[in-house]
């Protein structure tokens, strides 16, 4: 009995060897294929320039789908298709417009750009006095006595003696992404984010933003200024803090249905090619056993041996994702 447990022990041990080593050599394959045939880079290469920026809802991310659809047919996969679902879609509108009033009838012209994302601001713009900060944290310290009516002016620049560039992006993104969100919490009319930029120029750099959960009628207008112009605002402040900052924007966020916004393709399980041999040995038994069942068992035990062989052909398609 112990002669024919070690032998049974042997055999599973053995295959799982051959299957350990045949997985090995799909996934070699896979690699040898991508690193001397792929195409990643002309992808990526098309898709950024020859297609460009791709909002949801765009005329861009339309053709992007498209353009992924046919070279997805062009691979062998049994099956793609496009699925219509619901996207936002945001809207600019006009060129948004800015100023600093340091008195009455005396104004500055400024360059901002609304962030992706921001609701618009009332149809005649928001005037107001400014407060400047340079963290999210510093809301709670000044309190919504100090802040309550006015806009909040978050003005902390880029790290930049660090190394990793990207690392310097994200540790001043917070403001522009989740600033207006934290600010409305304490009354403010609107945000003012400094652009995430370097240099110190005159192009407002504009980026996504979000309200998380706050209700539509808590949410406030956002909008990026320049470099430049922020260097101003910050001067012009710490002069005179009674001066007023004016904005206007009518970007809007609209739901639409795209019928091409969702790309979808799948591996039918009934004509997967398995390459691996020892995987694919096992479901040819296990079909070959159905076959012999099936003129002398009940169609219950018929179902249960379909089942085990669906759930082979799942966890081999799974294996095959994770590759």
């Amino acid at each position: 009995m112990k002669k024919l447990w070690l032998l049974l022990l042997c055999s599973s041990l053995s295959l799982h060897a051959q299957k350990k080593e045949g997985l090995k050599r799909q996934i070699k394959k896979i690699y040898q294929e991508a690193l001397t045939q792929g195409k990643s880079y002309d992808w990526l290469d098309h898709l950024t320039n020859q297609i460009g920026g791709r909002l949801s809802g765009s005329l861009n991310a339309e053709r992007a789908v498209k353009w992924a659809k046919e070279e997805l047919g062009a691979l062998p996969l049994d099956s793609v298709w496009l699925q219509a679902v619901m996207v936002p879609k945001w809207v600019r509108g006009t060129f948004e417009y800015a100023n600093i009033e340091s008195s009455p009838g005396n104004t500055i012209n400024v360059n901002i750009c609304a962030l992706g994302g921001s609701i618009a601001t009332p149809s005649v713009g928001i005037r107001a006095n400014v407060i400047e900060v340079k963290h999210i944290d510093d809301l709670a310290k000044l309190g919504k006595e100090k802040i309550k009516g006015k806009i909040v002016f978050f003005n902390r620049p880029m790290q930049a003696d660090l190394v990793n560039t990207f690392k310097a992006y994200g540790g001043a993104v917070d403001q522009r992404y989740s600033g207006a969100a934290e600010a409305a919490k304490y009354g403010a009319l609107a945000v003012i984010v400094r652009s995430l930029n370097f240099r110190l120029d005159d192009y407002p750099h504009t980026g996504v933003m979000s309200y998380g959960d706050l209700p539509i009628n808590k949410r406030i207008p956002a909008a990026a200024i320049s470099t430049n112009h922020a260097e101003l605002l910050s001067s012009m402040i710490a002069l005179n803090p009674k001066l007023r900052f004016f904005i206007k924007q009518n970007c809007k966020k609209i739901l639409m249905q795209s019928p091409l916004s969702k790309l979808l393709k799948m591996l039918k399980s009934s004509d997967l090619k398995i390459r691996d041999k020892p995987m694919k040995r096992e479901l040819e038994m296990k079909k070959r056993k159905l076959e012999r069942l099936k003129p002398r068992n009940s169609q219950r035990e018929i179902k249960i041996n379909s089942h085990r062989i669906r759930e082979l052909l799942r966890l081999t398609l799974s294996n095959s994702k994770k590759i």
